[in-house]
């Protein structure tokens, strides 16, 4: 088992070139895992709402992606928790975090309605509680924690770091921006041609398919570099020593 949280000496933490190193190579390594498993927590609740007309289609994937995504994201955390450990998790590691759905889906309203709150307080107080509470996921599954508690450790494993954080979320941002730009292109243009020669409905369908499918191919990449710096950030607030840390 080799630790993949190789950092630099005295780099700031987290640290993005060792993030985007290691998610590079988990995109090759590791891709059909995270693929196949993003497949499952995204793409199928796509598949499954892509038939409902598109007038409530979206009220609907509003309401019904995060309960069946609850299922599986504690999972996928321990997943991707679990290569940056440095070991080869089994695919059904995926739902073994399902018997504690509930957690994680009231945990996504209870996040986005402080980040909602936040936000329409002129924005700055909504990125401010986005990252602080961000990593209340992979902080919920990897200790096993309750609501109040996943929120209270990332909070407390993330002080200190909101400028080293949201310079990292950037420099992340700005990798995937272009292939998103791709897929929602591509996305657009099957949309438009199939809207005229098959038909609105069939084009909307087609749209939300291909936006779910592209969009897992970047997050296989995006999201093992995210949970590398929350590991990064997580070690270093249990005072891990320089030699641990570094691999």
């Amino acid at each position: 088992m080799t630790n993949q949280l190789a950092i630099p000496s005295g780099e700031p933490v987290p640290a993005v070139g060792p993030a985007v190193k290691f998610a590079g190579n988990e995109f090759v390594k590791h891709f059909i895992l995270i693929f196949g498993s993003l497949l499952v927590v995204t793409v199928v609740e796509a598949v499954l709402t892509s038939w409902i007309p598109h007038g409530i289609r979206t009220w609907v994937q509003i309401f019904l992606a995060p309960l069946w995504q609850s299922f599986f994201l504690g999972g996928l955390m321990m997943i991707l928790i679990s290569l940056v450990d440095g070991n080869e998790p089994p695919f059904s590691m995926l739902w073994s975090r399902a018997g504690t759905f509930w957690k994680y889906w009231i945990a996504h309203w209870m996040f986005g309605i402080a980040v909602f709150i936040g936000t329409l307080l002129f924005i700055a107080p909504g990125v401010f509680l986005a990252i602080r509470f961000g990593y209340y996921l992979p902080c919920m599954a990897e200790n096993d924690l309750g609501l109040i508690e996943s929120f209270e450790r990332s909070w407390k494993i993330t002080e200190g770091a909101f400028g080293k954080l949201f310079v990292f979320g950037l420099a992340l941002f700005g990798i995937v921006l272009i292939p998103i730009i791709i897929v929602i292109a591509i996305a657009g243009i099957l949309s438009m041609v199939l809207s005229k020669s098959v038909g609105t409905e069939i084009g909307m369908t087609c749209y939300s398919l291909v936006m779910s499918f592209g969009v897992s191919i970047v997050m296989t990449f995006y999201y093992p570099a995210w949970i590398h710096a929350y590991k990064q950030v997580s070690l270093k607030t249990t005072n891990v020593g320089p030699a641990q840390i570094t691999g």
